[in-house]
């Protein structure tokens, strides 16, 4: 018999691996639509203004991707990846 702790482990680790693989999916679509749009595109959300740009990474730990986005920060972050004087100089307004 199992006890409540192994139980719930088996239920939080199930979710855990059913995220990764969302994950996983989520990445492969970010991909294909990273490499489609093209580096060195930008473009800001007409929702809440980030700016998005996007780069080839100088490197990432972990996964090795070989395109990327760098945003600016959104309300209640500290910073994003893109300064907003970069947002700027592409053009936006913030």
């Amino acid at each position: 018999m199992l006890t409540d702790e192994q139980k719930k482990f088996i239920e939080v680790s199930k979710k855990i691996e059913n995220i990764k693989n969302e994950l996983k999916e989520l990445g492969t679509e970010i991909d294909e639509l990273l490499k489609n749009i093209g580096v060195g595109k930008s473009f800001q959300d007409p929702e809440d203004g980030t700016v998005f740009e996007i780069i080839i990474p100088k490197g990432t730990f972990v996964s090795f991707k070989t395109v990327d986005y760098e945003r600016t920060k959104r309300a209640g972050e500290a910073r994003g990846t893109l300064s907003m004087a970069r947002a700027r100089e592409l053009g936006f307004s913030l």
